[in-house]
Parts: C-alpha cells; structure tokens; sequence
C-alpha cells in the first residue's frame, strides 16, 4: 500500500505538471529547468518500477520535510544549488546515438506494470510526447531529454505484457513522428510489436516501409542504423512461430535495388578486401590483446562492421521456418563461397562468426528449397571451419586452467 500511495501520488503531481508546465518548450530558465529535471527524475523512478529488482529498497521520506530543507538549502548554497540539480545538463547538446534500452537478460516486473497501468501512469508521457514542442524552442536539448526519458519508461512499461501492448498500439501514428529523435520511439514501436497477436491484426507494413527508408538514409557510420535495423527483427516472429509474410516484405525490401544504403555484406574481391581491413584496424587498436586470452576480451567493433552483423542477423530471421522466397534472396545476397571467406577472415570477431553461423543454419542447412551437392561439399567446410575455433578455444581453456 505505501507503495501505490507514493506513485498515486507522483503521477497526479506529473499529470498536473505535463497540462500545465511549459518546460517542453525549452525556455532556458532557471525555474523551467528544475521543472523538466523532476519530470526526468520522476520517469526514471517509474521506469526503474518496472523492471524486476530483488529485494526492491524505495525511499518513502517525509515530503513535506523534504521540501523545507530544499528550501532552507536553497538560501544558504545559492548557485550551488544549480550545479547540484545537474540543470546545466539539459543545456548541454542531446545524443541522437543512444544505443536500445532493453537486454535479453532484464526481466520486466509484472505486478509493477501492473500497478502504473491501473493508474494510468503511462498518460504522463502521452502528455510529454503530444506536446512536440521542438518548434521555436530555444532549448531543444532540454525538451529531447524530457522526451528520452518518456520513451525509455513507455518502452519498460509495454515490455512483455500483452494488456500495455494493446494500450499503446493506438498512439503508433504519434511515436512514428518522432523517428528521427535517436532510436527510442521506434524501440517502443518493436516493444509494443515483440510477441504480441497485434502483429496478425495490425497493419505494420506502411510503418515498416517508413523505418526502412529512413534506415537506408542513415550513413553506415552511425549507431543509429545499426540499432535501428536490429529492431525490424521483432516484426518477423510471433513467439517461436514465424509469420512469414513479413519475414518476405521486410527480407526483399531491404535488399532491394531502390535501397541503395541498406546492403553492406562482403563478397567479392573487393568486399572480403574491406573486411580484412576491419579485421586488421581491431587487430591493431587492441594490439595488446591479441595473445591466447584475447577470447576473453570485449571487443569494440567498428560501426559499419556492426551494421554488417545486424544485416547478416537480419537476413537469417528471415529465413527461420523454411522460407523458399527469402532463402533464395538471402543466398543471392551472401553466396556460400563468400561465407566460407568471411569465417576465415574473421579471426577473433566471434560476433561476426556468430552471425554467419545463424545465418547458415536458416538460409543453408533448414531450408524449405532442396541443397545441392555442391553446397553440401562447402557445408562441410563450413563445419571444419567452425570446428578448429571450438578446438582453440578448448586449448586456451585448458592452458589457463593449468596455470
């Protein structure tokens, strides 16, 4: 009970501040700021609430004792004060390259979601996002900043609960205006999509299109694209079941020829001659690492090298459930003789590796289309291949555990 009456009562005071306050329209002053900094502290709390935390601590403090000694603070430190509150933050220059919000290993707490669902938390970020106050803003960081933190708890809030999914789904029109604030609104789009029958009811495909082409604008360096394109693969699953119809639309939309930004694989002379010099720069920037114990180090991977895996990842879901269209199309794309090339020069880039191995197992081994001999002989290659890393890998195991 002490619980729901602390969140009852914070979401009526972010209710009656979203209707009334203007912090969303950027006004650099002092007061306008403190305002959007409790509306982010506040958001971080509900986002916090719905994940799943052992032996969750909340601070239940006095508010009314809270609020003289803010103010009794506030005569004796000044400007300090300014600093403590972090405002100074929300002047500063917003990140359009935040990377997802979501792991696979955090799980979303039930009863929580719950509980903000039954007080219609949720609407205080409506609120915040219908206001789209980015036009003749003189603070455009500190509204985007606002608005981050709405999208991250919306995200959290809809996270594997069908009756938040089904909430949402109706606003999708609304967060699809803001594709182009970092990634955040269109993770909340997958979130509400990941797993739920909406996928067979809605029509996704105008919005899919959407994403596709902006995806495609987007240059290969930045993390956005990559981030972004991981997400289309929440569209083509329902469960564990495939829905084959948008594992085709999403596989040849991007590989289309009118995409002339999406495809970034490495065939040919020329492309295994760029992925030797990816291979090579990491080799060099962690030159320190490359000895015996190098599987054990995390590895950062250049950005067009990554979007390169997401692709490869991609193009494998597509293929999951024996999908002849798509195999097809993913094989013109990445012949198995340049997947054989790409194995053996990845070296230590085992997310590389990983992702032509799942690629090869639902576009090569399950497949709906017959194999032919001459793929089964490179299958076997294939499979040498894999087996010497697993031996390495046994042998540098066995060397440190001697040690």
């Amino acid at each position: 009970m002490q619980i729901l009456d602390k969140v009852r009562e914070d979401v009526r005071e972010m209710k009656r501040s979203a209707e009334n306050a203007e912090f969303w329209m950027g006004v650099a002053e002092r007061e306008e700021l403190k305002t959007a900094r409790k509306f982010i502290e506040k958001l971080e709390m509900l986002t916090d609430l719905c994940v799943w935390v052992e032996n969750r601590v909340i601070d239940f403090e006095d508010k009314k004792k809270k609020s003289d000694d803010d103010d009794e603070e506030e005569e004796k430190e000044g400007e300090d004060e300014f600093e403590f509150l972090n405002l100074t933050e929300l002047l500063q220059e917003w990140d359009n390259e935040d990377p997802k919000v979501c792991t696979d290993e955090e799980q979303n707490d039930l009863q929580k979601q719950i509980l903000l669902r039954n007080l219609n938390a949720y609407e205080v970020a409506i609120l915040i996002i219908q206001a789209q106050g980015l036009d003749g803003a003189d603070n455009k960081n500190c509204y985007l900043k606002v608005l981050e933190k709405a999208y991250i708890f919306l995200i959290k809030f809809v996270r594997n609960n069908k009756e938040n999914q089904f909430i949402l789904v109706k606003h999708i029109d609304l967060f699809m205006e803001d594709l182009e604030y970092g990634v955040h609104s269109w993770e909340l789009i997958a979130e509400i999509f990941k797993n739920s029958e909406l996928l067979i009811t809605f029509n996704v495909i105008p919005h899919l299109k959407k994403v596709i082409k902006l995806i495609d604008s987007l240059p290969k360096e930045t993390q956005k694209k990559t981030t972004m394109l991981s997400f289309l693969t929440y569209f083509m699953k329902l469960g564990d079941s495939p829905r084959k119809e948008l594992q085709t639309f999403i596989c040849m939309e991007v590989t289309s020829v009118i995409r002339k930004n999406c495809d970034h694989l490495f065939v040919g002379d020329l492309g295994l001659k760029d992925l030797h010099l990816y291979i090579l720069e990491m080799k060099n920037a962690y030159s320190e690492f490359m000895t015996d114990d190098r599987y054990l180090q995390e590895m950062q991977i250049p950005p067009e090298l990554s979007y390169t895996i997401e692709y490869i990842k991609l193009l494998a879901v597509s293929g999951e459930g024996k999908n002849a269209a798509t195999e097809s199309r993913a094989q013109e794309k990445l012949p198995i003789e340049d997947i054989l090339a790409n194995m053996k020069l990845a070296d230590f880039c085992y997310p590389l590796k990983n992702a032509i191995v799942y690629f090869m197992d639902s576009i090569y081994f399950d497949i709906e289309k017959d194999v032919s001999d001459e793929n089964i002989q490179k299958m076997f290659e294939f499979i040498e291949e894999i087996s010497k890393d697993i031996k390495n890998f046994v042998e540098i195991q066995t060397r440190m555990k001697t040690q």
